[in-house]
């Protein structure tokens, strides 16, 4: 698949395949473009980019990203959780949704202690101690700290 070692473009560290989630990721080339709604929920000042998926469009920042994303268009879902059946694309996936039964929150606030069953539901509940918004309507300026908030206030401008 890939080869080692991985860099990061900014810094030229260079590490294991999960540098994408220890390092800022690089910016994006104007190459192709999400869809006119992918661009409005994106936050202002992320880049492009560099490697785009020639079935959807979508654009990912390493080339591993994009090969697991080629595994979740075949709509194969060989990991399935035993408890409810929920079928999954990547084992990861599973493992992250597996906490959902078991009740754990392993993600913690080390600001107020809230528990988070995933680190992205942490870097959400992060947002409201730090008042980052990275999601602005392009019409009003008015920013949102979640995508769907931002999603649901476009449909007031109609």
């Amino acid at each position: 698949l890939l080869s080692l070692p991985y860099r990061c473009p900014p810094s030229s560290y260079t590490a294991h395949p999960g540098l994408a989630r220890q390092c800022r990721k690089p910016p994006r080339p104007p190459v192709g473009g999400p869809s006119p709604l992918k661009e409005l929920l994106r936050p202002e000042g992320a880049g492009l980019h560099p490697t785009i998926c020639g079935e959807c469009g979508k654009g990912f920042s390493w080339s591993s990203g994009l090969a697991r994303h080629g595994i979740t268009l075949t709509g194969v879902r060989p990991f399935t959780c035993s408890a409810c059946g929920k079928g999954f694309s990547q084992n990861s996936n599973l493992a992250t949704h597996r906490c959902i039964h078991a009740g754990e929150k392993p993600f913690g606030c080390w600001d107020c202690g809230k528990r988070c069953g995933e680190s992205s539901a942490l870097v959400q509940h992060r947002r409201m101690h730090t008042w980052e918004r990275p999601y602005t309507c392009r019409e009003c300026r008015k920013s949102f700290s979640v995508s769907s908030n931002l999603w649901q206030h476009y449909r007031t401008h109609g």
